[in-house]
């Protein structure tokens, strides 16, 4: 894929599913993850997560 492409394709949404989750995992990641720090719900939740990990990998990176 080209630079430009890759650059494009970050500014635009994407809907996943993720499968084979057990429920009750969801559930007690909705009530001791979620609702304290996220009161907004799940998805801010998981898009945080999601950048919070990405920064540390990238910082894991430079390190090495």
């Amino acid at each position: 894929m080209s630079r430009n492409k890759q650059k494009k394709l970050y500014g635009e949404s994407v809907n996943i599913t993720i499968y084979y989750i057990p429920t009750e995992l969801v559930h007690e990641f909705s009530e001791y993850v979620v609702k304290p720090h996220h009161p907004g719900g799940i998805s801010p939740a998981i898009k945080n997560l999601m950048r919070k990990a990405v920064k540390e990998e990238k910082q894991n990176e430079k390190k090495e």
